[in-house]
């Protein structure tokens, strides 16, 4: 008779050495989980029959003297007299104790389980995920399988793998064999591998039999063999166990590994740009209060280096160990692109190095393509223009960009474009000897701005590559393709609210411009000047360019100056001059056969009369616009058809007009592929069905164009619809989620410093915390709001502000809770703009929350 849970207690044993799950066994075995959890808990003390207990000791892997152990304790055969007694089927449970023939070779000399991983550092952090799913899988193999970490040098492969070895050196109950193959030869690896078990290969001269030797010896053990930095697949081969129960484990920076096809890969990529991952590995070399008090240095830091893991282990090491240094010192010596890889090296660690052993792999023709890729400095690129860089055909270049990624000098990015990350680009630069290089891609991407429109997805992608492009060229004095690319950008700088970016390449292209390129450059900073309120500057510019014009008899950039300067007397409140000026401009247009500056002055036109109140002579002005439009230039006709429905609900209060022709103009946008205009004209509809009571139609709208919006980058309309969902969605109570998107309008319109959309959110957040009785923010986003109005001289939205603000004072006269603050500014402003009701008297007209309506885009 067997003891109470003596069959539970050896069952425990061997499942604890195994570190399977009773659900992992219970997929291995093919048997349910409860009653595996039954045996082990002792609830089965004799199981009924002996199969079952059969296929869970052959998932456990266990020999014949540990499985007979484990039978005879559930008071079953033992496998020898299984054999005998069991049938033809049942027999096939037992062939994995089937006893080998014997042999006349000697028997191998016992051995110790090697164990020939490299030491596990101590700084190891991150990758909880990646380790989670290949410890997962290489518990699960059943029989030899093959599995490979792959990823750019610096990533930490090896280090992974020597964790892993560590965490599963129970669970290879035959050891862990261990090899880098980048710095021995394979016959040397092989001779290592046989004397961990006890064998001496040495008479084996050649590869082959020695490799089948190995093999043997590998045939019936369960062992990890961790292949370390495999360059090619000819020093694997040999290595590879026959079908059994190994597990192989291969790290390499090739994609291309022909030995590797068909295993499981796992690419490791640097530390996610969050820096959660960055900031822990920092604090096992720093004090946790340093990293504390620097977070945002070594942020920094760690996104210069692209968060590459050994770059992090070097910098971290020199600020801990070398005397002498701050972060900010170091963070200023990596600012310097051509001093940055000299400084991440310490004793045997290089990036620089490391980047070596694959650069060295690369045909002759593949490096100075390589070194081209350093010009590109956005997240991607595309391999077209890569190809006009190098100055190689498509094809090549396709394939030059393959050849990169199999050794991980490159990375794919968005959509089949690729990426280089930003040590490799310093690498590269130092290997760029092409002096024509930059300008051959400037040139490409000039001509592909002029064949783009500004709102095009393909630009926003192409941003960050352009301006490393320009600040390439200036450096190398390249004036002419200069000039021109940065007229040809300025638009989509425009349209991304990136002023300040536009202005500083403007001026730089001014004073390099020929006198034939000084018109487009000035008309342009002019446009720029006027949006910083600059309007003494703007002339200036414009009266320059007026000269150059008259200088060329050009009545086309005349009538653009014209146009130009009517917006800006339309900004300053001189609306009669503003319609002189553009009556002017298009009296000169006329004299073209076809100017493109036509339908603007239209345009502007249209919108002048709108200012005083003529709408019948501005409608006259769009429809002849659009006609023009209709017949010389279709992507200007879903903007008229826009200021047309702006017009019918201006004079006719006519929602359905308005929503027809915005629904033709969208119709003609997306046929069109006009993206600004689809943005506009998805918010404008939005208002007209949030005004017919679609609440829930309004808002999908909106959301349709803040993700639009989002995508191009077109800052105007994300802040405008995002305010406009921050507007409905207060509408329907749901506070927390129009604050939200409230803030995220006002966080884009502050940081484009649009005045008008910082007035109109930071009053719509006062509305939205005075209906929630947060009077203290209330107040805050109307001061605000009122700071901005007085800024640019609005009155209208003085009294507006006002309005909302003494509501909100109101309610809290009714509480008994009513600072000065806002009388103390009634009378401050009351005295500036003439105001002639009493503080009592305007609050009382107040008392009612002021209606709000979506912002519609009326141009």
């Amino acid at each position: 008779m067997t003891e109470p849970f003596y069959f539970a207690d050896k069952l425990n044993h061997y499942v604890n050495r195994s570190a399977y799950t009773p659900g992992q066994l219970a997929n291995l075995a093919d048997l349910p989980r409860t009653t595996i959890v039954n045996w082990l808990n002792g609830r089965v003390q004799r199981p009924r029959d002996w199969q079952p207990i059969v296929r869970l000791l052959m998932a456990l892997h266990l020999d014949e003297e540990e499985a007979d152990e484990v039978l005879r304790a559930a008071n079953q055969p033992a496998i020898a007299e299984l054999r005998l007694l069991a049938s033809d089927e049942d027999r096939d449970l037992l062939k994995a104790w089937q006893r080998p023939l014997a042999s006349p070779s000697p028997a191998i000399p016992t051995y110790t389980p090697p164990f020939q991983a490299i030491a596990d550092i101590p700084y190891f952090v991150g990758r909880q995920a990646i380790l989670s799913q290949l410890e997962n899988q290489l518990r699960q193999t059943g029989g030899t399988s093959i599995f490979t970490l792959q990823g750019m040098a610096g990533t930490g492969k090896t280090a992974l793998a020597a964790r892993i070895a560590y965490q599963l050196r129970s669970y290879f109950a035959d050891g862990v064999l261990w090899a880098r193959l980048d710095t021995s030869d394979t016959m040397t690896v092989l001779h290592t591998f046989a004397q961990a078990y006890g064998a001496d290969v040495s008479q084996y001269a050649d590869m082959d039999s020695r490799s089948r030797v190995v093999r043997g010896l590998l045939a019936d053990k369960r062992a990890l063999i961790v292949l370390d930095n495999a360059l090619d697949s000819a020093s694997v081969t040999p290595l590879l166990p026959p079908t059994g129960r190994c597990a192989v484990l291969i790290t390499t920076r090739r994609h291309d590994l022909r030995v590797a096809h068909g295993s499981t890969q796992f690419i490791l990529p640097p530390f996610a740009p969050d820096g959660t991952d960055s900031q822990q590995l920092f604090a096992h070399f720093l004090s946790e209060k340093r990293v504390a008090d620097e977070k945002d240095l070594l942020a920094d830091v760690a996104d210069h280096v692209g968060h590459l893991p050994l770059a992090l282990a070097i910098i971290a090491g020199r600020l801990a160990y070398e005397p002498g240094w701050t972060t900010a010192n170091f963070l200023a010596r990596l600012e310097a692109t051509s001093r940055r890889l000299k400084e991440l090296q310490s004793e045997n660690q290089s990036i620089r190095l490391s980047f070596d052993a694959s650069y060295e792999l690369l045909p002759d023709d593949v490096r100075p393509f390589f070194a081209t890729l350093s010009l590109f400095g956005g997240e991607d690129f595309s391999s077209a223009a890569t190809a006009v860089a190098a100055d190689v055909p498509l094809e090549d270049a396709q394939d030059y960009l393959r050849a990169l990624y199999g050794l991980s000098l490159v990375q794919l990015g968005r959509g089949g474009r690729y990426r280089l990350h930003p040590l490799l680009r310093d690498y590269a630069r130092e290997r760029l000897t092409d002096s024509l290089a930059g300008r051959r891609l400037a040139d490409y991407f000039a001509a592909f701005l002029n064949r783009h429109d500004p709102s095009d997805a393909a630009v926003a992608l192409e941003r960050d590559n352009i301006l490393a492009v320009l600040e390439e060229i200036q450096t190398n004095g390249a004036t002419a393709v200069f000039v021109d690319l940065v007229v040809a950008f300025t638009p989509f700088l425009k349209m991304q609210g990136l002023y300040d970016v536009a202005q500083l390449r403007l001026q730089q292209a001014l004073d390099m411009a020929t006198n034939a390129q000084r018109l487009a450059v000035l008309i342009p900073l002019a446009q720029v000047a006027r949006y910083y309120r600059q309007y003494d500057v703007a002339d200036a510019y414009l009266t320059t360019a007026v000269a150059h014009a008259e200088a060329q008899q050009d009545a086309d950039y005349l009538s653009a100056i014209q146009l130009e300067k009517g917006i800006i007397a339309g900004c300053r409140g001189d609306y009669g001059q503003s319609r002189t000026h553009f009556q002017t401009g298009l009296a000169l247009s006329k004299q073209q056969h076809q100017s493109i500056y036509r339908i603007p002055l239209l345009k502007e036109l249209g919108a002048a009369e709108v200012v005083h109140g003529n709408y019948d002579q501005a409608e006259t002005y769009y429809r002849e616009a659009l006609t023009l439009a209709q017949q010389t230039a279709p992507s200007h006709v879903p903007m008229l058809l826009r200021c047309l429905g702006g017009i019918a609900i201006s004079r006719d209060g006519n929602f359905a007009h308005a929503g027809t022709l915005y629904t033709e103009g969208l119709h003609q946008a997306r046929q069109m592929n006009g993206r600004e205009d689809t943005i506009m004209l998805l918010n404008n509809l939005a208002v007209i069905a949030f005004q017919n009571g679609a609440v829930d139609q309004a808002q999908a709208l909106l959301m349709e164009g803040v993700s639009l919006a989002q995508s191009q980058l077109h800052q105007v309309g994300i802040s405008m619809l995002s305010g406009n969902l921050g507007r409905l969605l207060a509408h329907e109570q749901q506070w927390e989620a129009a604050e939200q998107y409230l803030q995220t309008g006002l966080a884009v319109a502050t940081a484009v410093a649009h005045y008008e959309l910082i007035i109109t959110l930071h009053y719509s957040s006062g509305l939205l915390n005075g209906s929630q009785h947060k009077y203290e923010l209330a107040e805050s986003h109307f001061r605000a709001a009122l700071k901005y109005a007085q800024k640019i001289d609005r009155r209208v939205w003085v009294l507006r502000i006002l309005a909302g603000w003494g509501w909100v004072h109101g309610q809290q006269i009714a509480t008994n809770n009513a600072p000065r603050t806002f009388p103390d500014t009634y009378a401050t402003l009351a005295a500036t703009y003439h105001f002639t009701p009493t503080l009592e008297q305007f609050v009382a007209d107040n008392l009612s929350k002021p209606t709000e309506r979506l912002m519609i885009f009326y141009d």
